[in-house]
């Protein structure tokens, strides 16, 4: 029952086709450009009201709300760009866009707007995955060369627990401090898992999205 919000945000307010706004071009710019910006405005707007009576917290909640916006848009943006590449040979001469037979894959606009979408594949579709799981294996890494080894088995010792679980348990603390949004649903061990259910969804996007 979530699905509208993650395939089709616009058509909760406005149908596009009834405004003359519904060929695949304005569809691309509007969920891949528009939409996202336009939350990232919002996002930004809440952060400067926030910032004027409580500053630290405004800032804890500004990356919160980015990574919001990031997982709402992630799948929307990902199927429009895949979309451009999905045509269908109709004659010899008559290659048209799947979604949208009344667009035709050889033109030169058409190119352009491929060249734009594959830009978005590599920087957001593949960067977006790649770039989180960068910054919490670094995060990781930096928390492991701190040496907590002490203060694990204090707590170990006091909680009753190994202290390979004291360790997972400070791990997680200290990296979802920045990045509880992408760890909340999974155990300690498994901090990256949302990355990977980021690239299991492009995978799924595009397999459904490929030339027939």
């Amino acid at each position: 029952w979530l699905r509208p919000l993650l395939a089709d945000v616009w058509s909760l307010f406005i149908h596009l086709d009834c405004v003359g706004l519904g060929d695949a071009y304005t569809k691309f710019v509007l969920y891949v450009f528009a939409l996202p910006l336009a939350f990232l405005a919002a996002v930004v707007l809440l952060y400067l009201w926030q910032r004027r009576r409580r500053p630290a917290e405004a800032r804890e909640q500004l990356s919160s709300n980015v990574f919001v916006v990031v997982f709402l848009c992630y799948p929307t943006v990902c199927n429009h760009a895949f979309g451009l590449f999905n045509c269908r040979a109709l004659s010899e001469t008559l290659v048209v866009l799947s979604d949208d037979y009344s667009t035709e894959c050889t033109t030169d606009l058409h190119r352009v707007f491929q060249l734009v979408a594959g830009l978005v594949i590599v920087v957001i579709a593949f960067g977006i995955p790649a770039g989180f799981v960068g910054a919490l294996v670094a995060k990781a890494r930096r928390f492991d060369a701190a040496g907590t080894d002490e203060i694990a088995g204090t707590v170990a010792a006091q909680l009753g627990i190994s202290q390979g679980e004291a360790s997972d348990v400070i791990r997680e603390v200290a990296i979802g401090k920045d990045y509880g949004f992408l760890l909340r649903a999974y155990g300690p061990r498994h901090y990256w898992f949302e990355n990977f259910d980021m690239v299991r969804k492009l995978l799924l996007v595009g397999a459904r999205d490929r030339p027939c």
